[in-house]
């Protein structure tokens, strides 16, 4: 029941509003908590990781980086609408010469003045897809599929 009915809510969107204050994120993270204590019928100081290994989530954090990465890797490969496509640009498409960052498929984060523009999710994407491991920004064949699977690994 969780998994058809409390967790796509959780999910859905959470690539525009996984950067909301962190007192909505907490409130999210306790609802996910509470619904897999109730599931195994355990009592409320039973430990959330031991929790989460039983049933075999992820913490909403993490599912938060998947799908964010996710669709970074959909703009890239060009799997989604065009204005979503031209977002990112590649370390190696600004400069001719070869460096670490045009090598592992760096994207260019955009210059940001002020504060807020950190939450937007041109900034949060390339940030995010710039700490991932060389492995995952490469996956063969290059299919958002073969991504997921190991983004999963990691």
């Amino acid at each position: 029941m969780y998994q058809s009915l409390v967790l796509p809510s959780l999910d859905y969107c959470d690539v525009v509003w996984g950067n909301a204050a962190n007192k909505y994120m907490c409130k999210l993270t306790r609802l996910q908590n509470r619904a897999g204590k109730t599931i195994l019928k355990v009592n409320r100081r039973f430990p959330t990781k031991s929790m989460l290994e039983c049933l075999g989530w992820k913490d909403l954090d993490t599912r938060r980086l998947l799908h964010l990465n996710t669709m970074v890797f959909k703009s890239i490969t060009e799997n989604v609408p065009r204005y979503l496509c031209n977002i990112f640009h590649k370390v190696s498409d600004n400069s001719p010469y070869q460096t670490r960052g045009s090598e592992h498929g760096n994207l260019v984060p955009p210059k940001i003045r002020i504060s807020t523009g950190k939450r937007t999710f041109r900034y949060r994407g390339a940030i995010s897809w710039n700490r991932l491991p060389v492995v995952c920004k490469n996956p063969l064949p290059p299919s958002t599929k073969n991504f997921k699977q190991v983004m999963k690994k990691m």
